[in-house]
């Protein structure tokens, strides 16, 4: 006997009237059937023999993950599939804040309740390359992924340049693969900072521009008024074919028609797809609530409700980006599970404070550790590593909880401050991901047919 899988979601009249995109958020499958297959599938629970030409066409369905047997259960399926995924010892994943201080002062910055003054000395450095010693021997990775962050992490360059030094010596003693990834505000970029990182690791700078010179500067201006975007286009500029040069940008609706002006400067200054890795933007959302707990470095556009997107610009910014010649980064529509449930992903502050995220860093209270603290995790890492919102009640029914299980644990701060509750998204996978869906399908097949 075959059944449904619980994780099937169809779209209706796509890409032709009486055709049927069906999706399967835990395969990742996708495929387009006609009436007489939809029926066959919405009925295969009450069937109890096929013909030929039927279980032909059921065994590539089953094959995608679409139809199964019925003695599997998907629950356990899931659930190992996520466990797998939590306890992954590949990749050591460490975020180091080099200083939650910053040179900009961005009209949408997070920053209530926040040090603004930390910078990681020379001594808590060494504490966390001996904690990081300690992860290695314990972990035992294929590859360190590094990432520095801020605050601006280019304001403490002799933090950089120590840890990555550093690091580099002590991966390579344990034959473990370093990567390096810095997400600045493009402000101190340099030659010399690529031309010493670059053979240690360095994969990827982030750079954050929102749009062209009067809108980035409007957003994104020095402390004193003052716009910011000249000089990071000169910075750019300077590296141009030197350096795994990424650009995200963030946008409302004042600035979002800026965009497309901002995508024709890059091509007037010769800036090509072999330039620059990809570019994305996101819109700039708003806390649920009026409490800002967000750490102010969050400038990726990370917001609490993935829900507020409006699908068309997203659609069409993605267009306008590949118009140009350049590619987007795109991570697929799913949204979790969130790398805050991953045992060994990590985010250290300037003062040696742990956190599972560094969307909460900042928050004490959600600390799961102490460089200074010889037992290491405490009782909020256990809180982390189990809480396993896929099983919660209210996720549970949901098809679509492969790729969301259960949200993002910093938009739950947000909305709740309680990590241990649900961010739903629903309304992003119904209005914005299977949008994107169809999106992604038109291209794939579009570029079949070339």
């Amino acid at each position: 006997m075959l059944k449904r899988s619980k994780f099937n979601v169809l779209i209706s009249d796509f890409p032709s009237k009486d055709e049927f995109l069906i999706f399967n958020t835990f395969t990742d499958s996708r495929v387009v059937i006609n009436q007489e297959l939809k029926v066959l599938v919405d009925d295969i629970d009450n069937r109890l023999s096929f013909t030929r030409e039927e279980k032909t066409h059921l065994e590539t369905l089953s094959d995608l993950g679409f139809v199964l047997d019925e003695s599997i259960d998907e629950d356990r399926e899931l659930e190992y599939w996520f466990q797998k995924r939590k306890f992954n010892t590949d990749t050591l994943d460490l975020t180091v804040l080099t200083t939650s201080a910053c040179n900009l002062g961005c009209s949408y910055c997070f920053e209530d309740g926040i040090d603004l003054k930390g910078f990681m000395n020379e001594e808590m450095c060494q504490k966390f390359l001996l904690w990081a010693d300690r992860k290695m021997a314990t972990v035992r990775p294929r590859v360190l992924h590094l990432t520095l962050f801020g605050g601006e992490p280019l304001l403490n360059m002799k933090a950089v340049y120590f840890l990555s030094r550093s690091l580099d010596k002590m991966t390579k003693a344990r034959g473990v693969k370093l990567e390096i990834s810095i997400i600045t505000n493009g402000i101190l970029l340099s030659e010399e900072l690529v031309d010493i990182l670059m053979p240690l690791g360095l994969k990827r700078i982030k750079v954050t521009i929102d749009g062209n010179e009067a809108a980035h500067d409007s957003k994104r201006h020095y402390k004193n008024g003052k716009g910011s975007y000249r000089k990071i286009m000169d910075n750019l500029i300077a590296l141009k074919g030197k350096a795994p040069i990424s650009i995200g940008g963030n946008f409302d609706e004042t600035t979002k028609d800026s965009i497309p002006r901002f995508l024709d400067e890059l091509v007037d200054l010769g800036f090509t797809s072999g330039d620059i890795q990809d570019i994305s933007f996101k819109p700039i959302l708003s806390p649920t609530n009026e409490r800002k707990v967000l750490n102010n470095s969050m400038d990726s556009g990370h917001g609490c409700t993935f829900s507020e997107m409006k699908v068309d610009d997203i659609l069409w910014l993605r267009n306008e980006v590949k118009d140009h010649g350049f590619k987007e980064k795109s991570d697929g529509i799913a949204l979790g599970p969130c790398c805050a449930t991953f045992e060994h992903t990590y985010a250290v502050d300037p003062w040696g404070k742990v956190y599972k995220c560094a969307a909460l860093v900042g928050r004490e209270e959600f600390a799961t550790g102490d460089l200074e603290d010889e037992d290491e995790d405490n009782y909020q890492n256990t809180r982390f590593m189990t809480v396993d919102l896929w099983e919660d009640p209210m996720c549970k029914p949901c098809a679509y909880r492969p790729i969301c299980g259960g949200g993002c644990r910093g938009s739950s701060v947000t909305q709740s401050n309680d990590f241990e509750k649900p961010a739903c998204e629903k309304l992003y996978f119904e209005n914005v991901a299977l949008e994107l869906l169809k999106h992604e399908y038109l291209q794939e097949t579009a570029l079949v047919e070339s």
